[in-house]
């Protein structure tokens, strides 16, 4: 998404929470389908680059719970602006991928006795944060392996405000570091910097639970 891309969807939440506070039904629908656009991009690209996972779910599947997660939070909860609801977003999806991982790979989960070896793409793009085969000493067993996805995402929760935010966006939210800059009022430069911070910092938690080398 280009930044004026950017600009618009902003522009276009915040419309959407002005007229939710204000007591128009409609506006709900409207900021979901303004995540579902998102989120079906994030959730389609987890599982364009963990095949292990797509063998047993389908991005719409992914999507459909963290709409319906997110539909059930606005009714309770109203973010402030445009951005408090793109992190809020982001937190639903963070869950529905946190128990996603803990269905299928949990001791009774139907993926975790199955055996498929899938390399995950590694760079330092916006995508490569959640996979922890990435920062791990190669878990043996598939449930070893889906737990460990789970913590990493369990841990997103601990990083300091700005690494969070900045994952929430660029992560679940697939914003480039561009778009994050504008919405957080620093430069690309700076997006990147909080971006490798928050990688270290992961694999700093998961060192202390024994996870990592």
């Amino acid at each position: 998404m280009s930044s004026s891309g950017a600009t618009t969807t902003l522009a276009r939440v915040q419309s959407c929470l002005e007229r939710l506070k204000a007591g128009d039904p409609s506006a709900r629908h409207e900021l979901i389908s303004v995540s579902c656009e998102r989120l079906g991009g994030m959730a389609h690209r987890i599982l364009q680059d963990y095949a292990r996972v797509s063998r047993w779910v389908e991005s719409g599947d992914v999507l459909n719970e963290a709409v319906l997660r997110l539909d059930r939070a606005l009714k309770e909860v109203r973010p402030e602006n445009a951005h408090a609801f793109l992190q809020f977003a982001a937190v639903q999806m963070n869950r529905v991928l946190i128990d996603l991982y803990r269905s299928l790979y949990g001791p009774e989960g139907m993926a975790a006795h199955h055996h498929s070896h899938h390399a995950s793409k590694s760079s330092d793009s916006n995508r490569s944060l959640a996979d922890a085969s990435d920062l791990a000493s190669g878990p043996e067993s598939q449930v070893e392996r889906g737990e460990m996805q789970a913590i990493v995402h369990e841990v997103v929760d601990s990083l300091p405000e700005t690494e969070r935010q900045v994952v929430n966006l660029c992560f679940y939210n697939g914003l480039t570091q561009e778009e994050a800059g504008q919405i957080l009022g620093v430069s690309a430069r700076q997006v990147k910097r909080y971006w490798r911070s928050a990688k270290h910092l992961l694999y700093e938690k998961l060192s202390t639970r024994n996870l990592v080398p």
